[in-house]
């Protein structure tokens, strides 16, 4: 291991596991800390590779810090989550987990207690079907297995242990598909927990009400290891994670268990190796699901292109009122800002659409200076019937400066959507209005190798009265599966 750790001088015991970063040909290691503290503390990360660069993850957490040849120091005043990134790249990075101490005021005695203590544990799956449990891991608890809960309410999963499903395999035994599965509850309350290497979806709540996901934290990297699903559930509030996953981060769904609404995702980091860091649906299957919020989160890196938000649906709900803010964007090459579409899709199952009403796209900021610009996102309904209506974009903003226009927001709006419209504040600095396209030239054919070759043409227009000067790249989504030559294009326009 690359690392080791001290708080205020003590030794941090690290733990590892698994990832699967681009181009997806090999897994590797990732350390990581979980610590508590109910006052603030230094820290003090020895790396054996020598250190020429330290960058920290999310930039808004804005932490002091300091670094030579070997050691980064760090002040922390309260607690943070974050990814430290050593001489210029993601990789060989080790997450931080800090939180403050928290007294659950445990009876390891009481049977209706579950009780994890410190050490590993092999527990296979642990089964709660019964009101008023408690299932504790405490600090330092390394549970192998996965936790399935049945029908029952005022259920509370707790303490900074991790459960890990590390040993296990969905095509040998599907009851492994998810890590942390709650069914059909009421009242529960998961919090503090670290949630490792899922098999499938590392946490889905389904068909519940009244729930509340605190400050946990996961890391998967298996196909399908989506961070958070909200299924057919209401009144739920997700807040203060931190999820490095392969697959979707934040997932609102429903398969009829019920309607999907009040739910709220928050105050998170989003690191995602492969797809969507934030999306509602594929699969949609209630009448409704409404007053559906994410807020204030950062995605710290999004590396294959896909929507950073993303709206998909084919089934039969109505969708209203879906409000996306105050997200701030890194790392996230070439991604799409959103893509809202209604389509027909491998995972729909109902037999007739529903229709989207209602969305807000507020405070989206790109905050990090980025080679491959966003692609440019789209809406797009399916009929007079199944439509997308009432889309608000505003405050969209690229490194400070406002776009004003659809346009300049990278929007394409396409067919059967009704009334998108821009809001911005007057007096900010307003982006420059440079018009990027691609057209295709020459068919794309399939060529003997199996990949399909083609041409296309790059067109750059200056529609402001200034001079403008920049550089443009093509970039085919996703990265890993394309072979294009270094092919940026320099401009100089005239107004």
């Amino acid at each position: 291991m690359n690392y080791r750790v001290k708080a205020d001088g003590r030794e941090i015991e690290l733990l590892q596991t698994t990832i699967l970063p681009p181009p997806y040909n090999h897994t590797e290691k990732m350390p990581f800390a979980i610590i508590t503290a109910d006052k603030p503390i230094d820290l003090v990360i020895t790396s054996k590779e020598k250190l020429s660069d330290v960058l920290i993850r999310p930039l808004s957490v804005n932490l002091e810090y300091k670094f030579d040849e070997e050691n980064i120091y760090i002040h922390l005043d309260k607690p943070q989550k974050f990814s430290v990134e050593i001489n210029g790249s993601y990789k060989n990075n080790i997450l931080i987990f800090a939180s403050e101490k928290r007294d659950e005021n445990i009876n390891p005695n009481d049977k209706k207690v579950i009780y994890f203590p410190k050490g590993e544990h092999v527990a296979d799956v642990i089964r709660i079907e019964e009101d008023d449990m408690t299932l504790y891991l405490e600090e330092g608890a390394l549970v192998h297995g996965k936790i399935l809960a049945n029908n029952c309410n005022n259920l509370k999963i707790c303490g900074f242990g991790a459960i890990c499903s590390e040993r296990y395999n969905r095509e040998n035994d599907r009851i492994y598909e998810r890590c942390v599965e709650i069914n059909n509850c009421r009242n529960f309350v998961m919090r503090d927990v670290t949630v490792l290497d899922s098999s499938g979806w590392s946490v889905r709540i389904m068909g519940c009400d009244d729930v509340h996901i605190d400050n946990i934290n996961i890391i998967g990297w298996r196909g399908n290891s989506d961070g958070v699903d909200v299924c057919g559930s209401r009144n739920v509030l997700v807040e203060k994670c931190f999820i490095r996953n392969w697959d979707d981060g934040f997932v609102a769904k429903a398969f009829d268990t019920g309607d999907l609404e009040n739910v709220t995702f928050r105050d998170s980091t989003l690191w995602n190796d492969f797809a969507r860091p934030i999306e509602v649906g594929v699969e949609i299957r209630a009448e409704y699901a409404r007053n559906i919020t994410f807020s204030n989160i950062d995605v710290i890196h999004s590396l294959t292109g896909y929507p950073i938000l993303g709206i998909h649906h084919g089934d039969r709900a109505k969708l209203r009122n879906i409000t996306f803010s105050d997200i701030r964007i890194e790392d996230a090459p070439g991604a799409q800002m959103f893509d809202i579409r209604i389509t027909n899709s491998a995972w729909n199952r109902d037999t007739s659409m529903g229709d989207i009403d209602g969305v807000t796209i507020k405070d989206i900021y790109f905050v990090e200076d980025q080679a491959i610009l966003p692609s440019k996102s789209r809406i797009q309904g399916y009929s007079k019937e199944n439509s997308i209506k009432n889309v608000t974009l505003e405050n969209i903003c690229y490194l400070g400066k406002f776009a004003t226009t659809v346009d300049e927001c990278q929007v394409n709006v396409m067919d059967f959507v009704e009334n998108v419209g821009v809001k911005y504040p007057e007096t900010a600095e307003k982006v420059a209005a440079v018009r990027t396209a691609v057209e295709i030239s020459d068919d794309f054919t399939l060529a003997e190798d199996g990949m399909y070759e083609g041409k296309v043409k790059i067109l750059v227009e200056n529609r402001d009265n200034d001079k403008a000067e920049g550089e443009v790249y093509l970039q085919v989504s996703p990265v890993n599966m394309t072979d294009i030559p270094d092919n940026s294009l320099k401009y100089s326009l005239k107004k």
